[in-house]
């Protein structure tokens, strides 16, 4: 549970003008972000992994398409799968610019 004022959920709604898909691993992750703020239709769940749908792309930048990880870096998160991704995805996108932006860290008690 990710507390209302926490700095997590400041920063959470901070970016989110900039976002247009979440992908959470559970329901319980999706709601979490809904009681942070987050508008429900932008949060798709996913669980544990990624599965390549052209629909999750909403927005293109011109001619690049820009994937996002933000996760711990450990075995359970799996980034280089992420790096794989992105790989695949440049592979299916040859007329795209197509990068990956990770994002690491993890939630410190703030108490």
């Amino acid at each position: 549970m990710i507390e209302q004022d926490s700095m997590i959920a400041k920063s959470i709604l901070f970016f989110d003008r900039f976002i247009t898909k979440y992908i959470a691993v559970s329901n319980a992750v999706k709601n979490t972000l809904v009681q942070i703020g987050i508008e429900e239709d932008k949060i798709e769940v996913i669980y544990n992994g990624l599965e390549y749908n052209p629909n999750y792309i909403k927005k293109e930048l011109g001619n690049k398409i820009i994937f996002g990880f933000v996760g711990n870096i450990d075995d359970r998160k799996n980034p280089l799968e992420f790096m794989n991704f992105i790989e695949v995805a440049q592979r299916i996108y040859k007329d795209k610019e197509v990068k990956g932006r990770m994002v690491f860290g993890s939630v410190l008690d703030e108490k």
